[in-house]
């Protein structure tokens, strides 16, 4: 490569196009990292969730519910103080830029697009935090849409200046100077997203623009500040690092190894070895060792209960055709959730060295799938038979969700049944 070449690629290069491979480069890391835990089966159970919660969300403009009337205002701020609290500027700094970067317009150009792309990062979540909130604003308190822009600004410009303020805090002190600065630094962010709620009127639209004016103003003053002096870099790059690794961090925090816990206590269920059924078959046998172990594992239960509280919340307070689509797609989430379960338990040490035949494999999946789903199932059509039709409707919605689920349990007996048989 010829002198010229090299230096018209050298020019080529400037301030914003840096940046912009930096945050390119940053977000094609995120999605390979989300990208290996991330599939099918994890977005619809992601998915249902939110269309659950779309359905409330719906319900809660139509009628809202009595706890949400008599909430106070100043409780709709509690979600928006979260997040200025969590607020961080993102300088996108990297260990060589002490040697590449020595030119303070670069420097300078870098830490300006950084924060304008934390102000429109952070601009996200508030919109969305408000427009859950609307029911409860416009439609409990009967604010205005211009009231609640005001609102929304001034919690936007509030966040923005305590990243600001938190990032020259960790970049100037340490110790216990540090953790005094952070704590009256939150303090002034509750007090400034908090206090003008309790006022009323005029008074309280005044008090929010001049929090809009003061969090713009500070978030100005501690900009430029910043871009003055570079004492803070080495803290901008340890920041950078912690936020980049963020995800990496938060999706293995259960794969690190840890040394085994001695446990001298029993489990909370089935501290002994009584049996479950009489029957003494094999694929009996194991789906009762199958459900005792799914029983006494905290993370299955966790899951277990989830779905039942979050699915008895979401019917509960949901329209009637709602309700019945809850009713029959919640057990169907319940059912891909267990539907491998037998199976998987086979692995363990002492289910493995004992023969099992796949007729008893699959016998024994689906008992377990149907008294793990049939509760559930039961439970939700309970609740939207009460909720309709009262005793008589609680009757017949515990009747449609017996047979429901089992025909949805031998369906899926007679597909993986057919699946083995294909793949033989």
């Amino acid at each position: 490569m010829t002198m010229a070449g090299s230096d018209s690629m050298a020019h080529a290069w400037t301030i914003k196009r840096l940046f912009y491979k930096r945050v390119s480069r940053y977000w094609k890391e995120q999605r390979r990292v989300w990208g290996t835990v991330v599939d099918w089966v994890v977005f619809c159970y992601l998915l249902f969730p939110l269309l659950i919660a779309g359905v409330v969300y719906a319900g809660w403009w139509a009628d809202p519910p009595a706890w949400m009337a008599a909430a106070p205002l100043w409780a709709a701020q509690l979600p928006p103080m979260l997040l200025a609290l969590g607020a961080r500027l993102r300088t996108f700094a990297e260990d060589a830029d002490v040697l590449f970067l020595q030119r303070s317009a670069w420097r300078r150009g870098l830490l300006t697009y950084g924060f304008a792309y934390t102000a429109a990062v952070l601009a996200v979540p508030v919109i969305l935090i408000y427009a859950l909130l609307l029911p409860f604003l416009i439609g409990v308190h009967g604010l205005q849409i211009p009231e609640v822009a005001l609102l929304l600004v001034a919690t936007w410009s509030v966040s923005l200046a305590g990243g600001l303020l938190r990032n020259r805090i960790l970049g100037r002190f340490r110790g216990f100077r540090k953790v005094i600065s952070i704590g009256a630094a939150n303090v002034l962010l509750l007090l400034a997203l908090l206090f003008p709620a309790f006022l009323t009127g005029g008074a309280q639209n005044a008090a929010w623009l001049g929090c809009t004016l003061c969090g713009v103003a500070t978030a100005s003053l501690l900009l430029r500040g910043k871009l003055r002096q570079d004492g803070d870099f080495a803290s901008d790059v340890q920041l950078e690092h912690a936020a980049k690794l963020s995800s990496t961090a938060f999706l293995v925090r259960d794969a690190v190894a840890r040394k085994p816990l001695i446990r001298l206590d029993k489990p909370l269920l089935f501290r002994r070895s009584q049996r479950l059924f009489r029957s003494t078959a094999p694929s009996v046998v194991l789906a009762e060792h199958a459900l005792k172990w799914f029983l006494r594992q905290w993370m299955m239960m966790r899951y277990w209960f989830g779905f039942l509280s979050l699915g008895m919340f979401a019917v509960s307070q949901s329209p009637l055709f709602a309700q019945i689509a809850l009713v029959l797609g919640i057990p169907l989430l319940v059912n891909m959730m267990v539907h491998n379960y037998p199976l998987n338990f086979t692995g363990e040490a002492f289910v493995r060295q004992f023969p099992w035949e796949d007729r008893d494999l699959r016998a024994a999946g689906e008992r377990t799938r149907l008294l793990l789903v049939a509760p559930i199932a039961v439970v939700l059509g309970a609740v939207a038979g009460y909720d309709g039709f009262g005793l008589l409707g609680m009757t017949g919605g515990i009747l449609f969700s017996a047979i429901y689920i089992w025909l949805v349990n031998n369906l899926t007996a007679a597909f993986g049944q057919l699946r083995a048989m294909r793949n033989s």
